[in-house]
């Protein structure tokens, strides 16, 4: 279970049109790791620009705020057996 991450960081750090369209949709928006892996080689290629960047910016920020409330929310309904 621990190896997920690090197995799709290895799949998806080709370049994104290797991908099918499909593929590429789900692993940018909703799963987004191609962004991640993909994005700072774009960027140095000077491929893809500030809006870009702010998207995954912003995306990176949501995320961060969801898995903050999902956090809180986890510890409300903590109990312990203890």
């Amino acid at each position: 279970m621990s190896g997920i991450v690090e197995d799709l960081v290895g799949i998806f750090s080709r370049p994104r049109a290797f991908f099918p369209v499909s593929l590429q949709i789900i692993f940018t928006w909703l799963i987004p790791i191609l962004t991640v892996t993909n994005l700072p080689i774009l960027l140095l290629k000077r491929h893809a620009g500030l809006t870009s960047l702010s998207l995954l910016a912003g995306l990176t920020l949501f995320l961060y705020i969801v898995s903050r409330w999902q956090w809180k929310l986890g510890l409300k309904r903590y109990f312990s057996a203890a």
